[in-house]
């Protein structure tokens, strides 16, 4: 099914280069030829080429923020925040040009947008909620934010390296990775 809307055709080709081959791929002519238009719809849509990497921005933003709020509050406890972990890897992972153009060097032809740096804070407040509702609960002691910080710091970290290549020999990666997510909220927990 070819899309008749030539913005979303850009955006799903630039997405496909992204994805695959990186931001180096992402050139005016590649993206036109995959989206099959010319570039010139490229600056009539977005603008220019920063244009489409700021739509790309947003959109690993929301998928990361979509992931993370897909994790059922039912969960309860602690559980919901781990699931909030698994889902910013996993999404990561999958993802891995949208998730370096939001928490990696930009490329050298875009900076993102105040707004979209704003926007990208989406992500780390919607830890900072479960981490609240956490403490609210008595699962967890401490501030939210700071609490949420140093776990999005981990997370972050452990992600870069999955995508550098750098693993744990001795384990499966993600189960090293829910470890490390229990050790770093245990400092926070509630003893009895």
């Amino acid at each position: 099914m070819v899309d008749a809307d030539p913005a979303q055709r850009i955006l799903r080709a630039a997405s496909k280069l992204l994805t695959e081959e990186g931001p180096t791929a992402l050139t005016n002519r590649r993206i036109a030829l995959e989206a099959g238009c010319t570039t010139m719809a490229i600056y009539s849509r977005y603008g220019s080429k920063g244009g489409v990497l700021e739509a790309l921005f947003n959109e690993g933003v929301d998928r990361i923020a979509e992931a993370q709020r897909s994790v059922s509050a039912d969960l309860g406890g602690l559980a919901v925040i781990e699931g909030m972990c698994v889902a910013f890897r996993q999404t990561a992972l999958r993802f891995p040009g949208h998730y370096g153009l939001i928490f990696g060097p930009s490329p050298k032809d875009y900076e993102p947008s105040e707004v979209a740096r704003q926007r990208s804070r989406q992500t780390f407040d919607v830890l900072v909620g479960a981490v609240a509702r956490a403490v609210e609960q008595g699962h967890l002691v401490g501030v939210p934010s700071s609490i949420a910080f140093e776990l999005f710091a981990m997370c972050h970290g452990h992600v870069t390296l999955a995508l550098a290549g750098m693993v744990p020999l001795d384990e499966e990666p993600e189960v090293a990775y829910i470890a490390a997510v229990r050790q770093a909220l245990s400092g926070y927990a509630v003893t009895a």
